[in-house]
């Protein structure tokens, strides 16, 4: 899974990171699973919900160091990439 959080200053993408961050991490008691649940569109125009149960990794972040230069009150795109085991169907 990967994606891109945008903040508004460096530090609000910064604290949008972290949520990300702390949103994926493995629970204790559960073998550190997560529960996932997404929808799929056909071409026919149905919907279908599914659920999954997955082991999240480490979140993982490009940070060079040009990407974020300039002044702090300025916005910032971070983008971000998390890799998940498992899979059982719901």
């Amino acid at each position: 899974m990967a994606g891109t959080v945008y903040g508004a200053t460096r530090s609000d993408a910064y604290v949008l990171l972290e949520a990300k961050r702390v949103a994926f991490e493995p629970v204790s008691g559960g073998y550190g699973t997560r529960t996932l649940t997404f929808w799929l569109l056909t071409e026919a125009g149905a919907v279908y919900q599914r659920t999954i149960t997955v082991v999240p990794g480490a979140l993982r972040h490009t940070d060079a160091r040009t990407q974020s230069g300039g002044d702090d009150a300025l916005p910032l795109a971070l983008q971000w990439s998390i890799s998940m085991y498992g899979g059982a169907d719901g």
